[in-house]
């Protein structure tokens, strides 16, 4: 295995760029896998296979002709043809490599150029990647705090020098061939130091599963507790055999790390004492406050982890607690807020008469919320353990027909609770998913829509005139299309949803 991975597939510019007619081939062109074109070597490098290819360059296994060793080499693909971003994002992940002289960090040999392709000599790891090895199942809890903790040396290592990796995962740990791990691909390293932002360059922001929530939102308070998080993703992979979110699609993980907490890693491996978890969870707090202060001070706690001492870390108290279970059921809270208040309103109203039904109408609004409740607390359920997009829109469909009926049972489309349709639409945007979105538009214009005829052929004075309905049906209709709209210029949705 190379000293740098890469993931990421090649641009069909690159692609183009370097196979133009009349340029030929970079000299480290890989054509097929036994066939190799270009010269065979270059200053003083014999090229042995071809070990990855990625966005911006090709890495290859060579041999260093004048010490006999061999080294990985990586190529930046497009050459004298790369854009000045692409040629500094280049030049940082050398020198930032090359900044950092630790046992547990590729080391970067040379830099140089060979016919205007750029490219720089690195430290061959033959023990393959942490990804593969986790392949086989999670790690005892032992060795996963001993293999980690000298991760989170190495990374703070880096932070001292100023250096953020930003892409911390088990596919870029790579193992020598006694198990000692080494951090590698800096592409996405970022000096605390400089302006420049490589995420700029069109570039993805890291890998979804293991990305902080700050990445997702691209927030300037990217830092050295980024890297923690990533640690902490690296440390509930190997407990669990699992990344802390996974998904169908990128959009609907870096949704997830948004709005969701993980696992508890105990419930996916059982075997996982509380310590580990706790000191697991802590890294992937959402707030970076609350992550530890340092990778040193992960890496002390990793310690006393592996030797069995109590850690530093402690668990979240009651509060704290709450806090992180409402946070991983956002719409439940959410729903069941709404309800408290509505009911608490309504018992407000009823000493003033605004109702006067000999008590019916407060059975009804009772036995209706409360029904509401226990199935919102249902679906929750329901979706905490399928993760179903089936039950997403059953439910959305459930709160707009509980809505219609709360609304029927009153004043119809002259009800003050007509806006809760909107709520709902616009609730919707908040799961990142445009079925999802024209699904709540259509069944809300459905109950509306029941309700005016519900008025006129039934209750002819809560009937509205034509302007009134027209409007509002059309503001439900504009709603939802600048929910799409919005989605849609934030680059979070896909042309068609997997």
């Amino acid at each position: 295995m190379a000293g740098l991975s890469e993931n990421r597939e090649d641009s069909p510019r690159q692609a183009k760029l370097a196979t133009r007619a009349g340029e030929g081939p970079p000299p480290c062109q890989w054509i097929g896998a036994g066939e190799f074109s270009g010269p065979s070597t270059f200053q003083g490098y014999e090229i042995v296979d071809l070990l990855g290819r990625g966005g911006m360059g090709v890495i290859y296994r060579a041999r260093q002709l004048s010490l006999g060793r061999n080294v990985a080499i990586k190529v930046m693909l497009a050459g004298a043809h790369a854009s000045p971003e692409e040629l500094l994002r280049f030049r940082i992940e050398a020198e930032s490599v090359a900044l950092l002289c630790h046992p547990n960090i590729v080391q970067v040999y040379e830099v140089g150029e060979q016919d205007g392709y750029p490219f720089y000599a690195l430290e061959y790891v033959e023990g393959g990647s942490l990804a593969e090895k986790l392949m086989d199942g999670p790690m005892p809890a032992v060795k996963a705090a001993q293999l980690i903790e000298k991760i989170a040396r190495a990374v703070d290592a880096a932070h001292q020098h100023g250096i953020i990796h930003r892409d911390l995962k088990p596919a870029n740990i790579l193992l020598t061939a006694d198990g000692e791990p080494k951090i590698t691909d800096f592409g996405l390293a970022k000096r605390m130091s400089d302006s420049f932002d490589q995420t700029r360059t069109g570039t993805g922001l890291g890998t979804p599963s293991y990305m902080a929530p700050e990445q997702v939102e691209a927030a300037k308070g990217v830092g050295p507790a980024t890297d923690i998080y990533g640690l902490g993703a690296i440390l509930y992979e190997a407990l669990t055999g699992h990344p802390p979110f996974e998904g169908p699609s990128a959009i609907n993980i870096m949704a997830r790390v948004l709005s969701e907490e993980p696992t508890s890693p105990r419930r996916l491996n059982s075997v996982i004492s509380r310590d580990a978890e706790v000191v697991c969870l802590k890294c992937l707090e959402k707030d970076p406050r609350r992550r530890y202060p340092t990778a040193a001070a992960l890496g002390d706690d990793l310690l006393n982890l592996a030797r069995g001492e109590p850690i530093a870390a402690r668990p979240p108290g009651m509060l704290g607690r709450f806090d992180r279970w409402a946070r991983l059921r956002p719409a439940l809270v959410a729903t069941l807020s709404i309800l408290l208040l509505f009911y608490l309103a309504h018992l407000a109203l009823i000493p003033l008469g605004v109702r006067d039904e000999g008590g019916a109408f407060h059975r009804f609004i009772t036995g209706a919320l409360i029904s509401w409740a226990l199935a919102a607390v249902a679906f929750q359920h329901l979706f905490s353990r399928t993760r179903s997009a089936g039950v997403l829109f059953a439910w959305i469909a459930f709160d707009i027909v509980m809505l219609t009926l709360v609304i029927c049972r009153g004043d119809g489309p002259r009800s003050a609770l007509i806006p809760g349709y909107f709520l709902l639409i616009a609730g919707t945007g908040l799961r990142l998913r445009i079925c999802l979105v024209w699904f709540a538009t259509s069944v809300c214009l459905a109950g509306y829509f029941s309700l005016l005829l519900e008025a006129y052929w039934q209750r002819p004075e809560f009937a509205v005139d034509l302007k009134e309905w027209v409007i509002t049906a059309l503001s439900m209709a504009a709603l939802g299309l600048i929910q799409y709209i919005l989605l849609r210029r934030v680059g979070l949705i896909p042309e068609r949803e997997p």
